[in-house]
């Protein structure tokens, strides 16, 4: 955990690939808040609010080359508040529960009028919600602190890379359950420029 209260999460570096998910998301959670009445819905408030804070940053990471030099420059390291991260497990269960035989319609109909807005089915958006939390709530410890300060650095260390590797295994694999493809890095060393 930093100074600030944060904690240091990881997402794949997808670079302009990170639109699709993101507006997917974003989507999903303003079409939850135009329901009239929202019922179970509340919770999409703070998770909106969070992924506005959450999204807006990963924006910026995936906007940003990746660290060349450094340890990890297929991960994007990003402080995030757990609170924003509980707020976004809380509307995935809640989207996702919708999804299931006999919820509540009004939440189907939810998730079908952001996929219909969006070119797709109604389980994509929801799936990419949970996809999202799933990912940032994997806590990579000191591991996640030591590549966060060392971003940008040249560093070829044994205990970098390996704090590199295990990150990388576990995003990696996290980002690619339910994906459509593989999660777009690899692991070990960084390519040669």
């Amino acid at each position: 955990m930093t100074g600030t209260g944060t904690v240091i999460r990881v997402l794949p570096r997808i670079g302009a690939g990170w639109t699709t998910p993101a507006g997917r998301i974003s989507a999903l959670l303003l079409e939850a808040l135009e329901e009239p009445q929202l019922g179970p819905l509340w919770i999409c408030r703070p998770a909106l609010r969070a992924w506005g804070r959450i999204g807006a940053r990963a924006r910026a990471e995936q906007a940003r080359p990746g660290y060349p030099a450094g340890p990890c420059p297929r991960l994007c390291l990003l402080p995030v508040d757990p609170d924003d991260l509980v707020a976004l497990g809380a509307a995935a269960a809640a989207l996702g529960a919708g999804l299931l035989p006999g919820a509540d319609p009004r939440i189907a109909a939810v998730s079908a009028r952001a996929a219909a807005g969006c070119g797709t089915d109604p389980v994509t958006p929801v799936r990419e919600l949970a996809r999202m939390h799933g990912t940032l709530d994997l806590d990579h410890g000191p591991d996640a602190e030591l590549l966060y300060v060392l971003a940008g650095v040249a560093v070829d260390d044994e205990a970098v890379r390996a704090a590199r590797d295990r990150i990388a295994v576990r995003v990696t694999t996290m980002w690619a359950a339910g994906a459509d493809r593989p999660a777009p890095h690899r692991v070990g060393p960084p390519a040669a420029a």
